[in-house]
Order: C-alpha cells, then structure tokens, then sequence
C-alpha cells in the first residue's frame, strides 16, 4: 500500500485524464509517475502482470452497499 496507493484524486480535478484501463496508460500512470490509483486500475494492472506471467485471470466486480443481498447472483456459479 506505501508503494502503489489507492488514490482517487483524478475523479475531483476539473479537466483531469480519463479513467481507462488501456495497460500500457495505467504503467504510466502507477509506475512511471509513481501516482496511486483507483481500485479498478490498480486490479486492473496487476491482472496485466499476472497474465503476462502466464495466469488465467478474470475481473469480477463486486458492492459492498446492496440494500437488498438476495439480488446478487452470480452469473457463472459454475466457475466457483
């Protein structure tokens, strides 16, 4: 966490970069300017890395402020 923070200044600053999880976009951001990032780009980077290194990765979202826990199903129970 002291390395590469979660940050989420970008969403505040007027005129600031688009969110995007084009890799080579997010190596800049999270390595090359040594700037934290929103959790979707921090997963979304270290998923990079893991496939590079010959994992099989998916992304999968998830809420923690669900007024109502029985609408959650997942999609592909089968892959669990």
């Amino acid at each position: 966490m002291t390395t590469v923070p979660y940050e989420n200044l970008a969403l505040h600053q007027h005129g600031a970069d688009a969110i995007t999880l084009d890799t080579p976009r997010l190596f800049e951001k999270l390595v090359a300017q040594r700037r934290g990032g929103l959790c979707f780009e921090l997963n979304g980077l270290f998923g990079a890395l893991l496939a590079q290194l010959g994992y099989k990765t998916r992304f999968v979202a998830a809420c923690t402020n669900r007024r109502h826990w029985e609408d959650f199903v997942p999609t592909q129970a089968d892959q669990w």
